[in-house]
């Protein structure tokens, strides 16, 4: 695996049931493998697992995933390297358009914390692995893994723009979701960016109740972390108001 330091930033984003469980709950749902919505997911394991190369006792049902986006654009594409980090900047800003329409379609947000935070937060659990994810066409398999565990950080190439970091757990738990709960949500969350949907009332009203709410304001009452604003809307489609 391709592992980050400790302070790199990375995002997830969530619809707004997943959002509202995880603010309300302030938990982190790590989610069994074989349950996620792509069908290919775990191919590579039981590939290699039913060919022989590589001896395991495990299958894709012992492992449960927490996946996150780095938000980086391919370098390649540019031809400085001031065009690459204004793209990245503003991917950043804003969000991805390909992840606010497949994640947030009826409203969502983009939470931002770091690697070392939630290594932090899933350290009571001794098999963890972590790591970016490798992109490939499905039929492919160029790239031979080290471990059965690197299977799982394989992905194909239509999924790229994720730009993936996946935090991986061995667990014999016969349930299909892990909770870990966050005891600091401020200091668990870097910021919070309110998706850009095209009904304006339900980015506000998410605003509204994230915005004003103990977690994001300061003592003194101020919506800010780190000179920031903390809780904002995206301007991808233009400006917003931020009051119902």
């Amino acid at each position: 695996m391709d592992n980050l330091p400790a302070e790199t930033p990375i995002y997830r984003y969530m619809a707004l049931d997943t959002f509202l469980y995880f603010f309300t709950s302030r938990s982190l749902v790590v989610q069994r493998v074989s349950s996620w919505p792509d069908f290919f997911e775990g191919k590579r394991f039981q590939f290699f697992k039913k060919n022989g190369l590589i001896d395991t006792p495990y299958s894709p049902d012992d492992y449960f995933g927490s996946s996150w986006s780095l938000q980086q654009d391919d370098s390649r594409l540019f031809n400085s390297e001031r065009g690459f980090e204004r793209s990245c900047e503003e991917i950043r800003d804003l969000g991805s358009a390909a992840m606010w329409e497949a994640y947030c379609k009826g409203g969502g947000i983009r939470v931002k914390t770091t690697i070392g935070k939630v290594l932090a937060l899933l350290g009571a659990h001794k098999e963890l692995w972590h790591g970016k994810v490798y992109y490939e066409p499905s039929l492919d398999f160029t790239k031979r893994p080290e471990s059965i565990e690197e299977t799982l950080f394989h992905k194909r190439t239509c999924f790229r723009h994720e730009d993936e970091y996946r935090f991986i757990l061995r667990s014999q738990d016969r349930v299909d979701l892990l909770d870990f709960q966050i005891n600091d949500m401020r200091e668990f969350v870097d910021e919070f960016l309110i998706s850009p949907s095209r009904n304006p009332w339900i980015s506000r009203a998410i605003y509204q109740l994230v915005a004003y709410s103990p977690i994001s304001l300061r003592r003194d009452g101020v919506n800010s972390k780190d000179s920031r604003q903390y809780c904002r809307i995206s301007l991808m489609y233009g400006y917003v108001p931020e009051e119902l």
